[in-house]
């Protein structure tokens, strides 16, 4: 499993496999919440069991409409994942 996880939700696109991935984190692996984070394309609506697992977990949802902004709020979330929330599991020099 990754330190940081980004999941992202792009409008027009199919995003199964960004819900299933948000399931099992929320099933399998809670203790990893802390270092996820979920971002959203302006435009796009989640269905029922997307929001209702974001909603389980109290995550922030980002808003995003051009792939620079994804890019900044991913690097944003990243780097207080690793800082702030203490994610990374190791670091090799």
């Amino acid at each position: 499993m990754a330190d940081v996880s980004l999941y992202v939700f792009f409008k027009d696109i199919s995003h199964g496999s960004v819900t299933v991935e948000m399931k099992e984190l929320a099933d399998n692996a809670i203790h990893r919440v802390s270092c996820a984070s979920f971002f959203v394309e302006t435009g796009e609506d989640l269905d029922e069991l997307e929001w209702g697992v974001i909603e389980r977990l109290k995550k922030d949802i980002g808003r995003f409409d051009t792939d620079n902004d994804l890019f900044a709020l991913a690097e944003k979330a990243c780097l207080h994942h690793l800082v702030e929330d203490d994610c990374i599991q190791n670091i090799w020099l």
